[in-house]
């Protein structure tokens, strides 16, 4: 039996190149890729591709409905991307990860199936996977999702994430030798909001993570400065996220922002922990 899928892609790392090399380089890598798709035996009468918006390709074809075969596509689109591109004397690397959703098993309009790859995309790319299928509760998860970004979203601009420290003490002497900075979301009622634990990973799929970043480094660092002030000598432990220090220039920056506000940077550690 053949069925049509819809395919929704995202370009892993697609950022990162546009912070590093600046949106022309970006639009060009985008049009390149686009090309080798155009070019691969994946395109042909049953099967098309387009570019969706920013860094996202919508793919349609019909297989046979079976897991394997859908699986070999998304690989075939992946070795498609293997090969480094060369723009602009830059040699970059990039992958992709897949949302499939079924015709008409997942939707019959082409909104809904493009909606449901997109959350199939969203789970694939949470769980490290290079594809997944839409399944209806990925749908609720999604909402889910939407309703916590625009909170999110909300909290930041009222000031509502906050730091909290949490004391690093040496066991030997029982000292406090520094400080862990980690983000809170506390309520206006003062209650205690969603854990880091769900508002991280949605701050880093839509992007909210520098921002976080931002607010977090500038209320922590004016307490750290008065601290220092005052001639508290402790070391200032601040986690970030697997995708902050997955870019080259994030640390760079980091210590900028810390000298703009008047702190040591060699007080300051960056750590690879959950916020």
């Amino acid at each position: 039996m053949s069925i049509f899928l819809c395919f929704l892609l995202i370009l892993n790392r697609f950022k990162y190149v546009n912070d590093a090399h600046g949106h022309s380089v970006g639009d060009a890598l985008l049009k390149e890729v686009a090309r080798r798709f155009k070019k691969s035996c994946l395109v042909t009468q049953k099967a098309k591709i387009a570019r969706f918006g920013g860094d996202e390709f919508v793919f349609v074809n019909k297989l046979s409905v079976n897991t394997w075969s859908i699986q070999e596509c998304v690989a075939k689109m992946n070795q498609l991307l293997e090969e480094p591109f060369r723009i602009n004397g830059h040699k970059l690397s990039i992958g992709a990860t897949a949302g499939v959703a079924v015709y008409p098993r997942d939707g019959v309009t082409p909104e809904i199936l493009i909606q449901h790859a997109d959350a199939a995309m969203f789970k694939a790319k949470s769980q490290g996977l290079n594809m997944a299928f839409f399944t209806q509760e990925m749908a609720e998860h999604a909402i889910e999702m939407v309703d916590l970004q625009n909170r999110l979203r909300g909290a930041l601009n009222r000031g509502l994430i906050q730091p909290y420290y949490q004391p690093l003490v040496d066991l030997k002497t029982g000292k406090t030798i520094g400080v862990e900075v980690l983000a809170r979301w506390i309520m206006e009622d003062g209650s205690v909001g969603p854990s880091p634990a769900a508002f991280i990973p949605v701050a880093e799929e839509t992007g909210l993570i520098w921002e976080l970043s931002a607010s977090m480094i500038t209320q922590a660092g004016k307490d750290i400065v008065e601290w220092q002030g005052r001639g508290v000598d402790i070391k200032y432990s601040l986690n970030v996220s697997a995708r902050q220090f997955a870019d080259e220039n994030f640390c760079e920056h980091a210590i900028q922002q810390f000298e703009g506000l008047g702190i040591r940077p060699e007080s300051v550690q960056m750590a690879l922990c959950d916020l």
